[in-house]
């Protein structure tokens, strides 16, 4: 029996190549989490600047059927109230501020809007406008502010 030892040359570990190639991929994908990250809180934004004029408009339909609403705005919340009876609370996200020109708007049955002015909405490096109308109640949201 003829038995050669053929000696093989192994070494334990990665190559450069292969350690580039993973931490390439590391980064692409962290850099694709984070652009994620930033786009989900443009939309909260967005989507609260939305709200806070869905919500002016409720407070007109409230005014209609109940005779009068009032909307009280804070830094981070703002509360619905119609004939001294709380309707709608709603507390902004975290990351989210409102900055009001006004912080108190009255809507009577048949009457103009007392109040009138807008909100800016800001948070995640995004700012919204809602602009409230007191002559004819329109209500608008605006890019910045």
């Amino acid at each position: 029996m003829n038995t050669k030892k053929i000696a093989v040359n192994r070494t334990l570990g990665f190559s450069i190549v292969e350690v580039i190639i993973v931490l390439g991929i590391i980064v692409i994908l962290a850099s694709g989490a984070v652009l994620a990250y930033k786009l989900v809180g443009e939309y909260k934004t967005y989507k609260v600047a939305y709200q806070i004029a869905a919500d002016l408009e409720y407070a007109k339909g409230l005014a209609f059927e109940r005779g009068n609403a009032t909307i009280i705005f804070t830094s981070n919340s703002y509360v619905i109230k119609s004939n001294n009876q709380t309707i709608l609370t709603k507390i902004l996200p975290e990351g989210i501020t409102l900055n009001c020109t006004l912080s108190v708007i009255t809507i009577k049955r048949n009457k103009l809007p007392e109040g009138a002015g807008s909100i800016c909405v800001s948070g995640f490096g995004k700012k919204y406008k809602v602009i409230y109308h007191h002559i004819n109640g329109r209500i608008k949201v605006e890019y910045g502010c």
